[in-house]
């Protein structure tokens, strides 16, 4: 069980398809020291089928959650030497608390990414050319995640109507805010 004394502040960033938060995590890996920082993406483990998921863990539900307790040890333990890590997916907020519980770690934060559902449709359709993602199931996975943010309090960056340099720039304050000593390491934006 890690002790926090060696370990890295951990900001987990969770969102549904098309809220941006790949596309930060992508500008912040650039933009971040890869020395004191790491990024990393929840889906780099692979992603089963739904078959696979309700045949090895019952439901799709406790794939993810199994998933999440299994990334948590990983960032808690494996990066004693990064002031910084950051994992991006799409997870249930109460799977990333209780995660964390699990391993009695708290140096964490949550962050959504949101955005209005006209843009995530326009983006998963024009940009990522995945139109099989607008659709209703998606829709109330990103409302629910809103919710749970709400409620639980989580910081929540509406990327809306920001540009990758205005994300950036949102994601210093942040750390600025948060008093984390990497923000005074980034990289400088292109004018």
């Amino acid at each position: 069980m890690n002790t926090q004394g060696n370990s890295p502040f951990i900001i987990f960033i969770t969102g549904a398809s098309g809220a941006g938060k790949t596309t930060l995590l992508r500008a912040l890996s650039l933009a971040l020291p890869s020395s004191s920082c790491v990024c990393l993406h929840f889906d780099s483990i692979g992603v089963p089928s739904e078959k696979a998921m309700i045949e090895q863990y019952g439901s799709p539900s406790a794939w993810q959650k199994a998933m999440t307790e299994r990334w948590v040890a990983k960032l808690t333990n494996d990066y004693p030497d990064r002031q910084l890590v950051i994992l991006e997916g799409q997870v249930n907020l109460t799977f990333i608390v209780a995660a964390f519980q699990k391993v009695n770690f708290t140096h964490y934060k949550i962050i959504l990414a949101d955005c209005d559902t006209a843009v995530r449709h326009q983006r998963l359709q024009q940009h990522r050319q995945q139109p099989e993602l607008v659709n209703e199931t998606m829709d109330n996975w990103s409302r629910f995640l809103k919710t749970q943010a709400v409620d639980m309090q989580a910081t929540i960056l509406d990327t809306s109507h920001f540009s990758v340099d205005e994300m950036i720039d949102w994601f210093k304050h942040y750390l600025f805010e948060m008093d984390i000593d990497v923000r005074q390491n980034f990289t400088p934006s292109k004018p």
